[in-house]
């Protein structure tokens, strides 16, 4: 019986340190991937600016800007800026950047803008239209004499 219970437990311990050993061929978790910094949501008429940068020796190869206009937009560019255009005034919008390295993304780091008009509303226009064009009849003269 003793050799019995030792055979299993040899069996139990040499499948446990088998398995031990299998390695997995999946991405470091926490692997540091540095953030945008200092980003920047400046409001204009119907759009955004976003301005950010990155600390020095990191160089992502691209930054994905996120936000929310009913449905989530998704955008791309491998510049620190980005005009956002055709935002409605008067909306507040959250923006996500997230610098891309290769096959990893950095969090998020997020910043609100609420575009409004510079335009001013007319709300009293009122105007004379002058009353030079008059009319004298018709012209029976041919525009085109004709010789009998």
């Amino acid at each position: 019986m003793k050799k019995l219970l030792f055979i299993i437990l040899a069996a139990a311990g040499l499948s446990l340190s088998a398995t031990s050993c299998w390695k997995e061929n999946l991405p470091e978790a926490g692997a540091a991937r540095h953030q945008v910094t200092d980003l920047k949501a400046v409001p204009g008429d119907e759009e955004a600016q976003l301005t950010w940068s990155m600390p020095e020796g990191w160089n992502p190869t691209e930054y994905i800007i996120t936000y929310t206009d009913g449905d989530k937009i998704t955008l791309k560019t491998s510049e620190k800026s980005y005009l956002v255009t055709g935002l409605t005034n008067d909306n507040t919008y959250k923006f996500e950047v997230q610098a891309v390295y290769g096959d990893l993304i950095s969090g998020a780091v997020s910043a609100a803008a609420k575009p409004t008009t510079s335009r001013f509303a007319v709300t009293d226009l009122a105007a004379e239209v002058p009353t030079w064009l008059s009319f004298h009849g018709l012209n029976r003269q041919p525009a085109c004499p004709h010789t009998h």
